[in-house]
Order: structure tokens, then sequence, then C-alpha cells
């Protein structure tokens, strides 16, 4: 009897070890995640505190934190696909309701965001804003739902079942005249022109257009584009920004903020004021801080209960 049962007891404890281990790995990972959130937003709480905002016609050169109102180029603006608001940058999400077994969720099914440049005018003058690879935090953000992948009415609708369906629309937008604060890489062109269709088109074409920044930036030709190969990318687009302004008819300056070359300096635009930035990343470290303790000694745990089975 013993014979026939140590197998089947041998089997058991190596389930039992297998499962441990699998907690841990679990544990660990979710601490090592909460970790990198609270490294993250602890660098740009401090950033958004630490840089001192300066005035467009007196910016250093380089890293800068700049704050004014965000004005168009040329009186033209962006559109965004979702509702057809008349803004300067938008991001749009749509996701459907899915459910799979006994589990359930929200699936993105397509979502964008807008890369045409606009303008941060304070009272000394006015730069030029590429927010293409920029964190984005605007005040202007809603969410509704409705039953089919394109919405038939915006949320301003009100109406009853706006607020039903399996599909749900997330809009965030920049809009004309709202104040707007950019920590990014400031650069003036000097004799250049400040008019950037050209470019806007450009920047548009290669945000919408995947196989092409696949084929342009993917050098490793993995099918996805990697954080160094999104900095090649950016490059590319300051190196753009240079081309078309120095290729215009010639004013004085021309001021432009672009994603930074210092990997170090985080790239923000908000419509929020710094002191609300600076609190909301705060909160999201203290958050990450907290996972970084509780799964950080979960992991702990079970690794001294996988010792002692041992």
């Amino acid at each position: 009897m013993l014979t026939l049962l140590a197998p089947s007891a041998h089997a058991s404890g190596s389930s039992r070890d297998q499962d441990s281990w699998q907690a841990i790995l679990f544990f660990a990972g979710f601490s090592v995640a909460s970790f990198i959130q609270l490294w993250r937003n602890l660098r740009r709480a401090r950033a958004v505190e630490d840089t001192p905002t300066a005035k467009v016609a007196s910016a250093p050169q380089g890293g800068v934190e700049l704050a004014g109102q965000a004005v168009p180029i040329e009186k033209k603006t962006a559109v965004c696909p979702l509702t057809g608001a008349s803004c300067l940058w938008y991001f749009f999400k749509v996701e459907r309701y899915e459910r799979r077994g006994k589990s359930s969720s929200w699936v993105t099914i397509s979502s964008g965001r807008s890369s045409d440049v606009f303008g941060l005018e304070d009272r000394t003058g006015m730069a030029l804003v590429a927010p293409f690879g920029a964190e984005v935090t605007p005040h202007h953000t809603r969410q509704w739902r409705g039953s089919s992948p394109t919405p038939s009415a915006g949320p301003e609708s009100g109406g009853f079942f706006s607020g039903f369906g399996s599909y749900r629309y997330t809009e965030e937008l920049i809009l004309p005249g709202d104040f707007v604060y950019v920590l990014g890489w400031f650069e003036t062109i000097h004799g250049a022109s400040a008019a950037v269709s050209d470019l806007n088109e450009k920047l548009r074409a290669l945000k919408q257009n995947p196989r092409e920044l696949l084929a342009r930036f993917d050098t490793n030709k993995d099918g996805e584009i990697s954080v160094e190969e999104w900095d090649a990318a950016r490059a590319v687009v300051a190196d753009e920004i240079r081309r078309v302004a120095m290729s215009l008819p010639a004013v004085p300056d021309v001021h432009t903020v672009v994603s930074p070359q210092d990997s170090d300096l985080p790239f923000l635009i908000s419509t929020v004021s710094q002191e609300e930035l600076a609190g909301r990343y705060k909160r999201r470290a203290v958050l990450g801080l907290a996972g970084f303790l509780g799964f950080g000694g979960a992991a702990v745990w079970a690794l001294s209960l996988a010792w002692k089975g041992l």
C-alpha cells in the first residue's frame, strides 16, 4: 500500500512546489513593476517641481519648462475623429466589452492621437510645440458609451442610453486658449519661418501609417516599435521641424519645443497647473511604493514557505 501511495504523494509535492514558485514569480513581477512605477513618477514629479519656468523669449537652449496659452498655428486646428471637435491636440480610444468564459474586460479596438504642431504663447513670444512622443495630461477628458464602433452622438447629447452599450469611447483634448505647460527640449532657429503646414501633414501621415513607421524605424525587424526606435522617430521629427522652418521665408526667430535629446528629461505637456501635475505624479508614486512593498513582502513570504517545504 505504501509503495502505491508514494508516487502520488511525490506528484502532489511537485505540484505544490510548482505552485509556490509560480506565486513567487507572480508577486516578484508585480513588485518590480510597482518599483518602476514608483521611480518613474517620482522622477517626473521632481522634474516638474525642480525645473524653473522660463519665458519663451529668454529661455535657455536645451531642457526647459514653459507655461502659457495654447494657440493654433496659422489659424489651423486639428479635428478629433470621434466627435469632430476642433482642437489643437486630441487622443481617442474605442473599446469593446467582451466576455470570455467567466471573465470579461474592455478590449481596445482603435485609438489614436494627433501630432500636429501647435503654439505655446506667453507675454514674451511664442514657441512651436511638436507633441509627438510627449506624455500629455489634458483636463478636457470625457468618456461615454454606445452600441457601435463609431459613436452616433457625443457625450453632450445627454441621452439616457449614453451611459450604456457594449462600446466605450474616450476623448481627450487640448483646446485653443487653454493654459498649457510644457517640459521638453527648447531650441531657437534663427532666421526661419513659423509656417508649419507641410510639417503637420508629414507628422500626421507618419502617425497614421504604421507600415511606414515600421519600415523606417523598426531596425530589428521584430514587427514592433521599441523605446529606442521611438527615440529615433522623435529625432527625425525634430530634424523635420528644423529643416522645414529653415527652408521658408525668414523671420527673426522661431522657438521650438520637441522631445528631449537628453533621455533623463521627460517630455510632458499638460493643461493642468504644475502643482496639480506634480501632485498627480506623487500620488501615483505612493501607489507604486505600496505595490512594491506589498507584493515584495508577499514574494518573500511565498519564498519562505517554499524554502521550508524543500
